[in-house]
């Protein structure tokens, strides 16, 4: 099995996982122009409570935010993340 996957498998079965997504410019394929991709990252580290696991990071690619990076890439855990509302991100 690859390291990212057993990376993955880790951070997963985490109870508590934080999540956020970056949004990162990708090459639009025929046009020379670029557009917004996302990088969703996953972290679990119990370290502040003496948890069990290790701390670890793992980070996925989605090539859009309208498809929701969350939904795609771990549906069973859509329901139950809680990504921090845009408007409480600015300034």
């Amino acid at each position: 099995m690859p390291l990212a996957a057993l990376i993955g498998a880790h951070v997963m079965a985490a109870p508590i996982i934080h999540t956020d997504d970056t949004p990162i410019a990708v090459l639009a394929p025929g046009n020379g122009k670029t557009r917004t991709g996302r990088l969703w990252t996953y972290v679990v580290d119990e370290r502040p409570w003496q948890g069990e696991r290790a701390p670890a990071a793992y980070y996925r690619f989605s090539p859009d935010r309208r498809a929701n990076g969350r939904a795609i890439i771990w549906p069973s855990f859509a329901a139950r993340s809680r990504p921090t509302p845009l408007a409480a991100t600015k300034p």
